[in-house]
């Protein structure tokens, strides 16, 4: 009877070390699966760091441009519009008048 009782004491025993090893096993597995899952989640957050920063850097571009137009009065263009007028323009205008002057005066 006491050899039963040793038997089944060193069964238990074993039962439970075979236990204590799966759960071992399992909970390395499980802390390996977060480790992974914690590196996934640190590259997602420096990729989207990054993609911010890319972000804020356009949108401060922009927002220098946006100011340089506003700071571009109307006025400017105006001004600018005379100038190409008179440089641009009234040479064309008065050398087709020449040559339509000329084609016409070779009709007569």
């Amino acid at each position: 009877d006491m050899l039963y009782q040793a038997q089944h004491s060193r069964l238990a025993t074993e039962h439970r070390l075979q236990q204590g090893k799966k759960a071992k096993v399992s909970i390395a597995a499980d802390l390996q699966q977060l480790e992974a899952e914690h590196d996934e989640a640190r590259e997602n957050a420096l990729s989207k760091a990054t993609g911010m920063q890319k972000m804020v850097a356009r949108i401060r571009q922009i927002v220098e441009v946006v100011d340089d137009l506003e700071a571009f009065k109307p006025t400017d263009l105006d001004v600018i519009d005379a100038e190409m007028a008179e440089l641009v323009e009234a040479p064309l205008i008065s050398k087709h008048r020449a040559t339509d002057a000329g084609g016409l005066a070779t009709l007569d």
